[in-house]
């Protein structure tokens, strides 16, 4: 696992995905690997990736680096992003990204909604709902 300092030193670094309230497109290019990052003394895991991603009235997309925290949480960023990997490879897919910025007592902290992934885990449970009922009958 390399450190943050490492990929700053990187030639291929250019500009780092920083979405703020709205809604984005964004298309996967490919999926780099984990890095350390350190934030008021504690140390994260980070997962890079490579995408290209423009705010939905844009014309034009526009590359970038993403560093995504790891997180076992289904509903985490990298939950639904890897729930969507998972059932279908993320590259080179155009995944639908909504960012919502909630005021919480200890300052402002940004929801991330993929909306594919949350499209396809509602389809899932129907579909395992339907079957339980029928095996129930």
């Amino acid at each position: 696992m390399a450190s943050l300092t490492d990929f700053q030193k990187a030639k291929t670094i250019n500009k780092w995905f920083e979405p703020r309230m709205g809604v984005y497109k964004i298309i996967v290019d490919s999926i780099e690997r984990q890095y350390m990052v350190k934030i008021r003394n504690r140390e994260y895991v980070k997962e890079l990736l490579k995408i290209r991603a423009k705010k939905e009235n844009q014309p034009n997309f526009e590359e970038y680096n993403w560093g995504i925290p790891v997180s076992q949480s289904r509903t985490s960023l990298m939950g639904q992003l890897s729930y969507l990997h998972e059932r279908d490879s993320l590259v080179g897919k155009e995944i639908t990204l909504i960012v919502k910025e909630v005021r919480r007592r200890d300052g402002i902290s940004k929801d991330y909604t993929v909306l594919e992934s949350i499209r396809m885990m509602m389809y899932e449970n129907e579909n395992s709902l339907s079957k339980n009922a029928e095996f129930n009958k």
